[in-house]
């Protein structure tokens, strides 16, 4: 009788387990679902900046110069867990790349409470900012970037390049992008246009201001599609912890009705010991 209830026990304690999972799992769905409408019109945004800024380059390459300052890491890691070895994959993702650009110690922003757990298990320094649950966070959180690359820009002379590491979804990868300076890959690019773009700046300021209306939104697009991936990751992972959990309460349902039948089973021998003893 105790060992059944003993079972019958673990089987409410995963019960409750399984219908927490399974909500936080709705909810990375829902949030999922969300996210891609603002990751597609976001991408559309970038598409037409990008183009701007292609048209403008094409007539005023000498606004993008390329310098040879120290490269600062963004990484936009996980604020929580239940997302498999989504932090794990941008470290490893990180160490290439700064064997790459052969910076050993380089600056870096992490965003997230897990990914910024990680960096502390190695004993890396960084500046940590806390990530968003929502999309509607997400303007929270690329202010305190921008602040956080504005400190690092003054405390390193002569300034800073940027580059971010995050998830995208599709393809499911961990991505590398230059943020500044910006549009490198423009120049050369042939010029849709016979003449040039017809502007009331000046060339250099008009490039400040494609500059900085660029760095707000690609900001915004990285923290779009790092949060809908890991949404995503959230979802495959509870999915199969759900399945597992369901799998265990199926074997335990058996060996609780196998010891219910044996407890009738006694329970008719004793009635029929009676019955022998009483003729």
């Amino acid at each position: 009788m105790a060992h059944r209830r003993d079972v019958e026990l673990c089987m409410e304690s995963l019960e409750d387990i399984r219908n927490i999972m399974n909500s936080i799992k709705s909810l990375a769905y829902m949030e999922s679902r969300k996210l891609t409408q603002r990751v597609e019109n976001q991408l559309l945004l970038m598409k037409s900046i990008e183009q701007a800024a292609a048209d403008f380059i094409s007539f005023s390459p000498h606004t993008c110069t390329v310098d040879r300052l120290p490269t600062a890491f963004i990484l936009i890691g996980s604020e929580h867990g239940f997302c498999g070895d989504f932090n794990e994959q941008l470290l490893q993702r990180l160490q290439r790349t700064v064997e790459q650009e052969n910076t050993p110690t380089p600056p870096l922003i992490a965003v997230g409470h897990k990914l910024s757990t990680r960096l502390d298990d190695h004993g890396v320094s960084f500046t940590f900012i806390e990530g968003a649950d929502v999309a509607e966070e997400a303007g929270r959180v690329i202010r305190q970037i921008v602040k956080a690359v504005n400190d690092l820009r003054r405390r390193v002379e002569g300034g800073v390049r940027l580059t971010a590491l995050f998830h995208r979804h599709a393809p499911e990868e961990v991505a590398v992008k230059r943020l500044l300076p910006p549009f490198q890959h423009l120049v050369g690019v042939k010029p849709r246009y016979t003449v040039p773009v017809l502007s009331n700046l000046p060339a250099h300021q008009l490039h400040l201001g494609l500059v900085d209306h660029y760095l707000f939104h690609v900001l915004y697009e990285i923290v779009f599609t790092s949060l809908l991936s890991e949404n995503m990751c959230r979802v495959r992972q509870l999915e199969g912890a759900v399945r597992h959990l369901d799998e265990r309460v199926e074997v335990l349902m058996r060996k609780r009705n196998q010891l219910r039948q044996q407890e009738i089973i006694e329970e008719i021998e004793v009635v029929l010991l009676g019955t022998t003893a009483y003729r």
